[in-house]
């Protein structure tokens, strides 16, 4: 059969076959459908789809809206591909050099060769840090001067150039004193025009206070670009999945839309992570619907988001509602300088009786809830911080969390679920802080507490290694350590075995507490690092790509215990983890008298900004064991 007849026949299978069900798979036409408006003649697709179609094709030029890819028989069709699109899991695309993602969503991903563009890359492959700043200035600009006359006319605008010509819709925000004073979302346009046109409507809008010229010089300016295509979403999706913290979310019917673009989870009024539950408030609270309805359009696109620095100085770029840590500052370099700043924060939201609060929210500065094993960790990690480090002021603030314990013992001992962890916590920062009589009566507790069923892996892994550092001193300690140890490993292979989901944090012990060298210990470890996600973080679960900071820092503590094995996971977890604490430059949305209580926490999550208060126990205990290593 000649090259003619066969693309003839491969393209009859994929009409006869792939059309009818890709018009179903509404996320995926859209996307071939934007490629089709895009491609050039010689640009070909690689495909890989959950309906069979796989291999390369392209689109005929010229092409209607209906038309479908064409497979392509020409022998140099790998050499020529442009574009990728892969449905199923995004782990399984990961990008090459040269190559960019430009839709990342849970069942489609498509990534688009970088080198074709030469210096006129569309903007969906990124922007640099001196074009995120150009952009922030001239917004900065036209809204001062528009404030400064009184009128948006004042806002005038250079002829666009370069990439910032292209067009684009540009979302502006303005954030003075860290609250939010305007925003808006506007049409497609010259990206530096638009993004000076929003800053001047965001300043005039009629939903807050209107800004005046002193105003802009305590605020700060965040744009974001918003890029095709716009992608909906399936209903089974809405209906199931979490959100996308890092895209613009589009609510529509009739005539009616609406979007949140991912700062929004800086400010609703509690964490809403379901999907469904966020594409409502978006039908409520922007499209002015009564409620998200069957007839309702729910899509995402990406977005490419900067926000000044507090000292207005430079570009901060946006990983969602997320302010990143510059590459520079990721490294180890900085992490003492973190570790005393999340000491501090400890030390300013502790209580006069000496107890902490399990969080502290930044939209009001108000730590709230009690937790005492959370509080004993905590005092447990600021021990070791401050006694490793030479930080008497973490010490001091351990020593009164510890009083605090004692004294309200009798609440909590004889409550399930608390007494043993809170004891195994507290016994660990006795000994840190040289209290052998308190560690010898913890001990004591420890294996009392032991005797009754069913403790979680975490909670046994915490007894294990309390028992290990009291055995050599305490015959029963030793007994019950070495018997522990065997069941850990064994829940642990079977866990391994079971199709149930597996907590990472839940398991995460066992690796620094099982002897060095050992099978298991060789084993936690390795699939720790194999779950690490390409941010740095440490998902949720073996099912999910959800990351948290207790969590990350869970296993960055694990990790740390043993550096040299684990170098290249620590340092994602660390630059991860400074990304998630609070520092000015990320505090842009928390208002500016609450500096002193949210400064140096970690927010929980990409979707919660609430600062807890054993995520900077585990980053403590963390750094603690660096610095430990590094003496």
């Amino acid at each position: 059969m000649d090259a003619l007849a066969r693309v003839l026949e491969l393209t009859a299978r994929w009409r006869g076959k792939v059309r009818p069900r890709t018009e179903d798979d509404a996320a995926l036409a859209a996307v071939l459908g934007w490629i089709r408006t895009i491609a050039l003649e010689d640009d070909v697709l690689e495909l890989d789809t959950r309906r069979g179609a796989r291999g390369y094709f392209r689109f005929p030029l010229p092409s209607l809206p209906s038309a479908r890819p064409e497979p392509v028989a020409e022998s140099d069709a790998r050499a020529r591909v442009r574009f990728i699109v892969r449905e199923g899991a995004r782990r399984a695309l990961e990008c090459e050099p040269g190559w960019c993602p430009v839709v990342k969503l849970r069942d489609l991903v498509v990534i688009e060769r970088d080198a074709p563009h030469g210096r006129e890359r569309p903007l969906r492959l990124g922007l640099d840090d001196g074009e995120g700043r150009d952009l922030l200035h001239h917004a900065r600009q036209a809204a001062e001067r528009s404030l400064a006359a009184g009128t948006p006319d004042a806002a005038k605008v250079p002829p666009p150039s370069g990439r910032l010509a292209q067009r684009s819709a540009v979302a502006v925000t303005v954030w003075t004193r860290g609250r939010l004073r305007g925003s808006v979302v506007m049409p497609p346009g010259p990206a530096r025009r638009v993004a000076g046109q929003g800053a001047v409507a965001a300043c005039q809008d009629p939903r807050f206070p209107r800004l005046s010229p002193t105003d802009s010089s305590e605020s700060v300016f965040q744009v974001g670009l918003l890029h095709a295509p716009r992608v909906p979403l399936s209903r089974r999706e809405i209906e199931t999945a979490d959100a996308y913290p890092d895209k613009a979310l589009f609510v529509s019917e009739g005539t009616r839309s609406g979007v949140y673009m991912p700062e929004a989870f800086n400010v609703l009024s509690g964490r809403i992570v379901r999907l469904q539950a966020v594409a409502r408030s978006v039908a409520r609270e922007k499209a002015g619907l009564s409620d998200l309805g069957p007839r309702s359009r729910v899509e995402v696109c990406e977005v490419t988001e900067f926000v000044e620095s507090a000292d207005r100085s430079h570009a901060i770029r946006l990983d969602g509602p997320v302010a990143s840590v510059d590459a520079a500052a990721r490294g180890r370099v900085h992490a003492a300088a973190a570790g005393r700043a999340a000491c501090a924060w400890l030390a300013a939201i502790q209580a006069e009786d000496g107890s902490l609060p399990v969080f502290v929210r930044p939209a009001s500065g108000k730590g709230e809830g009690s937790d005492v094993v959370r509080g004993a960790m905590t005092a447990e990690a600021l021990a070791a911080f401050g006694s490793t480090c030479g930080l008497e002021s973490a010490v001091e603030t351990a020593r009164r969390m510890l009083r605090w314990l004692h004294r309200t013992r009798p609440q909590w001992i004889q409550k399930r679920g608390v007494a043993l962890p809170a004891t195994i916590y507290a016994g660990k920062a006795a000994g840190l802080l040289g209290d052998e009589a308190a560690v010898n009566a913890a001990a004591t507790n420890v294996l009392a507490h032991l005797e009754e069923p069913e403790h979680p892996p975490l909670v046994l892994a915490h007894a294990l290694s309390f028992l290990d550092g009291t055995a050599a001193r305490h015959a029963p300690a030793s007994r019950r350590r070495d018997a522990l140890r065997l069941e850990l490993a064994g829940r642990f292979a079977r866990a391994m075995q079971g199709e149930a989901p597996v907590s990472l944090a839940e398991w995460a012990e066992l690796g620094a507490v099982s002897p060095l060298g050992s099978g298991t210990a060789r084993e936690v470890r390795d699939w720790l690092r194999s779950r690490q996600l390409s941010s740095g973080a440490f998902p949720e679960s073996t099912t999910s790509d959800f990351a948290y900071s207790r969590g990350t820092g869970k296993v960055f503590e694990v990790l740390a215990l043993r550096p040299s094995e684990s170098p290249g996971a620590i340092d994602g977890a660390l630059g991860w983890l400074l990304s998630m604490q609070y520092r000015p430059d990320s505090s842009f949305f928390v208002p500016h008298e609450h500096w002193g209580r949210v400064l140096g926490g970690l927010r929980h999550d990409a979707y919660g900004a609430d600062a807890w208060i054993d995520a900077a126990g585990h980053f403590l205990l963390g750094l603690a064991r660096l610095h430990r290593d590094d003496a």
